[in-house]
């Protein structure tokens, strides 16, 4: 059996899912990827704002990149060579058209279905197939989970499959994000320790309509107010809480799995029963348990669930 006749889906298509995915395909496998939503990346986000005329790219997600140890310092010499990223300060690196951009990098040439939210992994005649509410995708040799660890024990769950008892054990902070706008107007801004972060996302573009800052609350925050109804209420909070004024305009976006708070210290996790399947992402932190780390950590669980397709496949 080569290579090319073994078919892997990976479900999630966030940096472990996609980093995962390039390294399969480099070896010669068959590879399709899923995601929920419309677009891939996970916390690569970009939105797009459009404002006089002029749509703005907006990074509601991972602010920027830092090396931070071999794999990201890899990867930002890559984007750097393709004029993806570029310095912005302190040791950082933006995407000029947004962040997402380096999602597409990675992506290129990969198989991806999106908008379909697998419900439930079923074993058909010893194949994997992705089951999304009667809609069916395989068939499988293999099968790697590629999304924050809640979901993929919750998938494991509805799928009557009671292996990886870890994944429960992993918790996750959320975060609220708001993105806002000041024409021309610059504000000061004085965060309190409701925000985890702060930044002027207009300066990473050689030219907006608008200054715009995206604010990012803390932990505790984002669990007070994470299934508020009153969303309008909640940015306005959050705004204040940075000594913001009212904005031009403004949107907000709920991250239900933002930062691992309590991981695993293994690359991946990884049963060949009832059939062989991988689980990977930044909560696979191997050594390093720290929350700063979680680009390379996700960088890196990637390249050890390719590894662990091969040794399970070979």
């Amino acid at each position: 059996m080569t290579n090319f006749s073994i078919k892997v889906g990976i479900i999630g298509a966030g940096l472990a899912g996609l980093t995962c995915a390039r390294q399969l395909c480099d070896r010669g496998y068959t590879v399709k990827l899923f995601d929920k939503s419309r677009g891939i990346g996970g916390r690569l986000a970009t939105r797009r704002v459009n404002r006089a005329n002029q749509e703005m790219a907006v990074d509601h997600g991972l602010p920027f990149l830092t090396v931070q140890g071999e794999k990201t310092a890899a990867l930002i010499d890559n984007l750097l060579r393709e004029n993806i990223v570029t310095s912005w300060f302190d040791s950082s690196y933006v995407a000029p058209s947004g962040i997402n951009s380096v999602a597409k990098f990675l992506a290129q040439g990969l198989e991806i279905e999106r908008d379909f939210l697998v419900t439930r992994l079923e074993n058909r005649q010893e194949k994997w197939v992705l089951n999304n509410n009667g809609q069916i995708r395989g068939e499988f040799s293999v099968i790697v989970l590629a999304i924050p660890a809640p979901q993929a024990a919750l998938l494991l769950e509805n799928s009557h499959i009671t292996t990886m008892p870890e994944l429960r054990s992993i918790v996750y902070d959320p975060c609220l994000t708001v993105m806002a706008g000041y024409g021309d107007s610059l504000p000061a801004v004085t965060p309190s320790t409701a925000i985890a972060w702060l930044g002027l996302d207009s300066s990473k573009r050689q030219s907006s309509p608008d200054y715009v800052f995206v604010v990012h609350s803390s932990g505790d925050f984002a669990v007070k107010y994470l299934d508020s109804e009153d969303l309008e209420a909640v940015k306005l909070d959050l705004l204040a809480c940075a000594s913001l004024p009212l904005p031009d305009w403004s949107q907000m976006h709920r991250w239900r799995y933002a930062l691992v708070r309590q991981g695993l210290a293994v690359p991946c996790l990884s049963v060949n029963s009832p059939l062989p399947l991988v689980a990977c992402g930044d909560w696979c932190q191997g050594g390093d348990l720290s929350r700063n780390s979680s680009l390379e950590t996700a960088l890196a669980s990637g390249i050890a669930a390719a590894n662990q397709v091969q040794q399970l496949l070979s």
